[in-house]
């Protein structure tokens, strides 16, 4: 809870405060995401489709419908990258430099995921949540506005400063996508049922992670 009583999800102390999942529910959760990235893309752009057709959008859709669809698709990438990683995490020799081609394709999904937060479509459906909340809360709509540029300027921090493949680095990259995940759960008014299934499981992918992958010196 902040200073205006505003309830704030941090992942990080979630992980420490709840129980981590066991194995076998690890083993159930990757299953569920295997399952669900089989349809996600399609499924989604389906229906795209037919709202465009219904509203009679041909003209304007053409943009965006590739635009959605690579962002589905990163969405898709940026979850099995995740997936990977759990089942890669290293036993033996943990200072060892990582896969670079796959920690340098792994910070361009998480960067591109950081960057939609500044896409004009984005920061409209931001801005009319945001209404909301101001009217809620009765707080000034410039508060809601700092706490996104702060979240931006956070993310992009963190995202500059995993420069190499290593442990420490792909910990700054959790912590991205961590404050990335927290801001849109704080946008949607921290309920679950109006978060992007996408966004709940990276949540929930990144709570093991966090917890479990070897952060050296920090």
């Amino acid at each position: 809870m902040d200073g205006n009583g505003i309830s704030r999800l941090n992942i990080g102390e979630e992980t420490e405060s709840e129980t981590l999942p066991s194995e076998k529910e690890i083993t159930k959760l990757k299953t569920e995401i295997a399952y669900y990235l089989e349809t996600m893309v399609e499924d989604s752009l389906r229906k795209f489709v037919l709202k465009r057709d219904k509203e009679n959008l041909l003209d304007k859709s053409t943009t965006e419908f590739f635009r959605k669809r690579n962002r589905y698709r990163a969405s898709k990438k940026l979850l099995q990258y995740l997936v990977r990683i759990i089942d890669d995490l290293p036993d033996d020799d943990r200072k060892r430099d990582l896969n670079s081609d796959h920690f340098n394709e792994f910070k361009r999904l998480v960067a591109f995921q950081s960057e939609l937060m500044k896409e004009e479509d984005v920061i409209n459906a931001m801005e009319r949540e945001f209404e909301e909340m101001r009217r809620e809360k009765k707080i000034n709509l410039w508060y809601f506005r700092g706490q996104m540029r702060s979240a931006i300027n956070e993310i992009t921090e963190l995202i500059r400063q995993a420069d190499k493949p290593v442990p420490e680095s792909y910990h700054k990259l959790f912590k991205a996508l961590s404050r990335l995940s927290s801001f849109w759960f704080y946008v949607r008014g921290n309920n679950e049922k109006r978060v992007r299934i996408t966004d709940v499981y990276i949540n929930k992918l990144l709570r093991v992670l966090i917890s479990r992958f070897p952060e050296i010196g920090g």
